[in-house]
């Protein structure tokens, strides 16, 4: 009984983040969207921020803070949710590849095909529409991730992704 107990909490506490977490990361996302021109268009926090609107920086205000979120929620929370460190990243590596993907995605496709101006007022839901796509992703794999193997190549997809990120931000700094 108490290990049933102790499964169902563990459960409610991966529902309650899976359904904060687009809200969470979207206030990130938004934050980070400013944060190099507030820090003084600083190259360091350009490798994490956006420094432009090309479709490659608005890659990165869904991907680090995906990532951040992730990283943070397992340090904090691992011992209530008592997933396993391989499983848990590979979820935050999905969850970080398809947001990124997901915002350029959504946005341009709420321009072009519905012509809807392209405007803050219109990228903030379509933000939170792939981020709740993203987010129920990684959460399906963190909950039927069996194979190490299998996840230590979508951590691997996340380091190879956060690798080009900062090489094309500092291209893109420099410039």
């Amino acid at each position: 009984m108490e290990s049933y107990l102790k499964e169902a909490r563990r459960l409610k506490a991966f529902k309650i983040v899976t359904c904060l977490s687009p809200l969470i990361i979207l206030l990130l996302g938004s934050l980070d969207h400013f944060m190099y021109g507030l820090c003084g268009e600083n190259a360091f926090v350009g490798m994490w921020a956006p420094v432009g609107e090309s479709i490659w920086e608005h890659l990165k205000i869904a991907f680090y803070p995906t990532l951040f979120f992730w990283t943070a929620v397992y340090f904090v929370f691992s011992p209530l949710l008592k997933t396993r460190p391989a499983a848990w990243f590979a979820g935050a590596a999905v969850a970080a590849v398809t947001s990124a993907f997901g915002v350029v995605l959504t946005q341009y496709f709420a321009v072009e095909a519905f012509g809807l101006p392209n405007e803050i007022y219109v990228h903030i839901p379509d933000f939170f529409v792939a981020l709740c796509f993203s987010q129920a992703a990684g959460a399906h794999v963190v909950s039927r991730s069996d194979e190490k193997k299998g996840a230590a190549i979508l951590v691997s997809l996340a380091a190879a992704v956060t690798v080009v990120c900062v090489i094309f931000s500092v291209l893109a700094a420099a410039a």
